[in-house]
């Protein structure tokens, strides 16, 4: 479970910025915490959710919660010599000079864990991991920002254990330790690892590109029957007008051959991966019994293949205790529906290995205390200089019966754009 993360020089913040998911002393809503004994006396909350206005850097924070899980799991795969996909501040001389920095904090396997590293696009700097398997911690490696093959420049705790200087001499400048040690079966590090790359989840939906997570859960849906009974009701509350679901393996012709696969062998490649043909059974007018299939990919509308396509996603998270982040989760997505998916995360019987959400929206209809707890919602604003800064709602003290939609709309806690009148101004934008 994600504790807190923490960037700095990366896209829009310059800055420090901190997201935590530590639970204040609050007792409502209970259910929307839980209590990890690795934490002692705090609770984690099960979901944050960001507010703020277009530009004001949401979406920076999910990508940033995305680099690093991607250069975690795979810069020990990169060619040698790869630019390093980190973009630090650019609106500040010296900031666009220097290194983006990260920190994570978060719980695996009943051990609290610190990780943190800078980087720019050539190189990696500091690196650093705490953990504290007994309440106390133990520093276990910091990597040294020059000579980083010296064994001598480099700290090894004494609780970290197997092979560790001898693989310096593998390690490359753009290649992290905590990515490289795993290969050599670092059973500590390993676990680490793994929380990167395995309960470290994104979710990013760009208009049109359904596909991948349409077919991870149609495989869920051929699989397995609960899971079919399941998407299937969440169908039906949503209320799309879909009576049920066939998923069959796709027969493959000529047409569906991207028009870059020329040779033999990449048409064969693509032969191998099964593709799963989606049917949506649509009530009709006339009460069909089974109802009516539409084609998938031209006839169901984006609401409905989003809808879809987060489903497989959502339970497998839910199932699994992963920390998923997604970035605008209410786009296309009725209020109603994203409520209902925002309360399986809080509810013990659908979330029961403590799987835990961050994401961002513009849906002021679930600024409700009924729904979130006042340590839950957070907010983002830039500011003249094109800084991002985030913020929780606590810092304003609002009562537990505030309004809190009207007072974000009022402007009471930021984050809202300074729109002027358009009414002063003709088709062709002049005054």
């Amino acid at each position: 479970m994600l504790i807190e993360f923490r960037l700095k020089n990366f896209k829009s913040f310059k800055e420090w910025q901190t997201l935590s998911m530590v639970a204040s002393s609050d007792r409502s809503l209970p259910d929307n915490v839980t209590r990890v004994e690795a934490l002692g006396h705090n609770r984690l909350v099960q979901i944050a959710v960001v507010y703020g206005a277009n530009a004001s850097g949401k979406s920076n924070l999910v990508d940033a919660l995305s680099f690093v899980h991607a250069f975690v799991a795979n810069s020990a795969e990169s060619k040698p010599g790869m630019v390093i996909e980190v973009a630090p501040f650019l609106l500040d001389e010296s900031s666009s000079a220097s290194p983006s920095e990260f920190e994570i904090s978060f719980i695996h396997q009943g051990v609290r864990y610190q990780y943190g590293f800078s980087v720019d696009r050539q190189r990696v700097y500091d690196e650093w991991l705490i953990a504290y398997p007994k309440g106390k911690a133990q520093t276990w490696f910091e990597r040294p920002v020059e000579n980083f093959n010296n064994p001598t420049d480099w700290y090894f705790g004494p609780n970290l254990k197997g092979e560790k200087k001898k693989l310096l001499p593998l390690l490359r400048p753009e290649v992290l330790f905590l990515s490289l040690a795993p290969k050599f079966s670092n059973k500590q590090l390993t676990a680490v690892y793994d929380w990167f790359s395995d309960q470290l989840r994104g979710i990013s939906i760009p208009e049109g590109l359904f596909n991948q997570l349409e077919q991870f859960t149609a495989k869920q849906v051929k699989e397995s029957p609960a899971f079919h009974t399941w998407i299937r009701t969440l169908l039906k509350f949503a209320d799309l007008g879909i009576m049920d679901i066939a998923v069959d393996k796709k027969q493959i012709t000529e047409e569906d051959f991207p028009v870059r696969l020329f040779s033999k062998e990449a048409r064969a490649l693509f032969l191998k991966q099964e593709q799963l043909e989606i049917k949506l059974y649509h009530r009709t007018q006339e009460d069909h019994e089974q109802g009516i299939a539409l084609s998938f990919e031209s006839g169901e509308s984006r609401g409905t293949r989003r809808v879809f396509a987060l489903a497989g996603p959502w339970q497998d998270t839910l199932s699994s205790g992963y920390t998923l982040v997604v970035d605008e989760l209410d786009a296309s997505l009725h209020p109603a529906l994203v409520r209902e998916l925002i309360r399986l995360f809080h509810n013990a019987k659908t979330n029961q290995s403590g799987a835990q959400l961050i994401f961002n929206t513009h849906d002021t209809t679930l600024l409700d205390t009924e729904l979130f707890r006042r340590d839950q919602i957070w907010f983002m604003e830039k500011d003249n200089a094109g800084v991002s800064v985030l913020y929780p709602l606590l810092e304003f003290s609002p009562r537990k019966s505030e309004a809190l939609a009207r007072g974000y709309l009022q402007g009471r806690y930021g984050a809202i754009p300074f729109i002027g009148s358009l009414a002063g101004f003709d088709s062709d934008g002049e005054a």
